[in-house]
């Protein structure tokens, strides 16, 4: 977010530049003391406490969740707000203290309406509300007790803050529902081994995968490529394939797979579908490529081992739309057999590992 827009509840201001984290107080750092406001003599009132109220982009992590959101932000300046020492007491404190809590209650507030806001638009007219509507409570509260000379008011409205405070959580990561449909991208290195004929004539081979995933619910769809780098161990087909020669074998597959298993750490998915298996290489005389290719089954698993969460409802715009995500990376191990049939005298089975890593992602709606 290029700008980062800040209310002040009793001045509105508009501050550039980073301030020192020494001048500011957090609700979460407790109660207020006198030793948050500077003594100053002077015939405009008992107190004063600057509060700044807007939002900004941030980034924190809640256990092994990454949470990515517009942050609701309001502090006392320790610098800017003042006392008159003739008026350091109890009842003054306390007024004081019900004003950073109506200003909590209200960044609270805008945090929830935040996260389910869709476009900028409507972000900023958010925060204005928000603003208004805590500003109006300042004034009612202010009105009600005298600007803190009524004792009795003051508790009351004490009582009321807490309770409401109590109800509503400081930073917490909010409620959301997936999406139907899911997406996913992988990246992994392995190996791949022959069995039968194929056995007989190429060394296992060394493997780089890349593929996408696609579900809906449950059901995801597997589209995958690796290329796999080896050697001719016996010659086939004289001039073609000799000892030693080096090689490519690429599969491209597509199947079907359902999760058996799937929780916080991890998701076990067998799957099934067909495979492209190509053996190549070109020819040095005739700068030809030699290319042995067969469609056949493929059946396979793949174990997933969720390392890492991200909620991102952050300002991220696609087309004017606010998209919200959810998304689980993971290391993947991921085993798979494809049949290879080329001639009587040169076929069996592939099999293939790999390990990498894996993003897989849900379009969210924030419930609260």
């Amino acid at each position: 977010m290029k700008s980062i827009i800040w209310f002040l509840l009793f001045y509105c201001l508009l501050q550039q530049g980073v301030e020192a984290q020494s001048y500011r107080k957090y609700w979460t750092d407790g109660k207020l003391s006198w030793d948050d406001f500077q003594e100053r003599m002077t015939d405009e009132g008992s107190s004063e406490l600057r509060y700044y109220f807007g939002y900004s982009s941030s980034k924190k992590r809640f256990h092994d969740t990454t949470l990515i959101r517009l942050s609701a932000n309001s502090y006392m300046d320790r610098k800017w707000s003042w006392v008159n020492p003739e008026f350091k007491n109890e009842w003054n404190l306390r007024f004081n203290q019900c004003l950073f809590d109506i200003s909590e209650k209200y960044r609270r507030n805008l945090q929830e309406r935040l996260d389910q806001c869709s476009s900028m638009n409507e972000i900023e007219l958010t925060a204005g509300y928000a603003f208004r509507d805590a500003e109006y409570e300042i004034k009612q509260f202010k009105k009600e007790s005298g600007d803190g000379r009524d004792s009795l008011v003051i508790e009351k409205w004490e009582s009321k803050l807490y309770k409401e405070l109590s109800l509503t959580a400081t930073d917490a990561i909010p409620e959301f529902s997936k999406s139907r449909f899911a997406y996913g991208i992988q990246f992994g290195l392995g190996a791949g081994f022959y069995s039968g004929s194929l056995g007989d004539h190429f060394n296992s081979s060394f493997n780089m995968l890349f593929g996408f995933d696609f579900s809906y619910r449950k059901l995801t769809t597997f589209l995958n490529f690796s290329l796999g780098f080896n050697k001719v161990k016996q010659e086939y087909l004289t001039g073609s394939f000799y000892p030693g020669q080096s090689i490519n074998v690429a599969i491209l597959d597509w199947s079907l797979g359902y999760p058996v298993l799937d929780n916080a750490k991890w998701k076990l998915i067998p799957f099934a579908g067909f495979g492209y298996t190509e053996f190549s290489k070109a020819r040095k005389d005739y700068q030809e490529r030699y290319v042995l290719s067969s469609n056949n089954f493929l059946f396979g698993l793949n174990m997933d081992y969720k390392y890492r969460k991200m909620l991102n409802i952050g300002p991220n715009l696609f087309w004017g739309i606010r998209l919200k995500e959810f998304v689980e990376y993971s290391v993947r191990s991921r085993i798979y057999i494809t049949r290879a049939s080329y001639f009587d005298n040169l076929n069996g089975y592939t099999i293939n590992f790999s390990i990498g890593i894996c993003g897989f992602g849900n379009l969210i709606k924030v419930i609260k």
